[in-house]
């Protein structure tokens, strides 16, 4: 408290020192403005000690020394007056310092949040890849065996109809697999060039043919079917 007390009181002599030296020059303020090519409104707020009515510190000192410079009592002023401007030197470098560090906490929390959502949108992108290929595989362990009789010619074409809702995933001719989610009474069928490989969901809900040939199919209800087909191998039919 006796510091900041000494410090205002230093602060409070020099606006008085400045106007008393100048008032015993016979000196006016106007003079004064003149001669240092200043406003004659800062010569009055430095003399008024009115602080905040002047620019930034740095230039106020300026004109203090200045103006002391010409009245000649630059040592009865010394650096006195530099201790009230301390303080509003520092606060806004406290005010830099503070906003950076909000900065920087800021683009680390947002860094958190974008990264939560990254993972958060890759978790749900992958449980729903591996929820659609449960959907598209059934998540089954085995499959009945179809086998051929007679000999298929190729090109064929297999013929699909639902008695039921079912799905099936089809791969024609070496392309990328299909998925199908089909109603009962659906109708569906496909020109094969090279072979096929077929998974339905429920043998018991389908009826095929292929070449109008009628393929017979287990009637176990929930009873998945693979059937594979090609020229080199037809009658192989592999398990999943």
């Amino acid at each position: 408290m006796e510091k900041k007390e000494e410090i205002q009181q230093e602060s409070k002599s020099i606006g008085k020192i400045l106007r008393e030296e100048r008032e015993n020059l016979g000196l006016s303020q106007e003079e004064i403005a003149e001669r240092l090519k200043l406003r004659i409104g800062f010569i009055d707020a430095i003399e008024k000690e009115e602080w905040d009515k002047l620019p930034h510190p740095t230039f106020v000192k300026g004109f203090i020394r200045s103006y002391a410079r010409l009245l000649r009592i630059e040592e009865k002023i010394g650096d006195s007056y530099k201790h009230i401007f301390r303080d509003k030197e520092e606060a806004p470098k406290r005010k830099k310092k503070s906003l950076k560090r909000i900065c920087f906490f800021g683009i680390i929390f947002f860094s958190l949040i974008l990264i939560a959502a990254f993972f958060s949108v890759l978790k749900k992108t992958h449980k729903k890849e591996n929820t659609k290929e449960k959907i598209s595989s059934g998540h089954i362990e085995k499959a009945d065996s179809i086998y051929f009789d007679q000999p298929v010619r190729f090109p064929a074409i297999l013929k699909l109809k639902t008695r039921k809702r079912t799905w099936l995933k089809i791969a024609v001719d070496n392309y990328r697999p299909e998925t199908y989610r089909l109603e009962a009474g659906e109708y569906i069928c496909w020109q094969i060039k090279e072979g096929f490989d077929l998974l339905v969901g429920d043998a018991s809900g389908v009826e095929i043919w292929l070449n109008n040939m009628p393929i017979t199919l287990p009637q176990k209800e929930k009873h998945a079917l693979y059937l594979r087909v090609n020229k080199k191998n037809l009658k192989k039919v592999s398990r999943i």
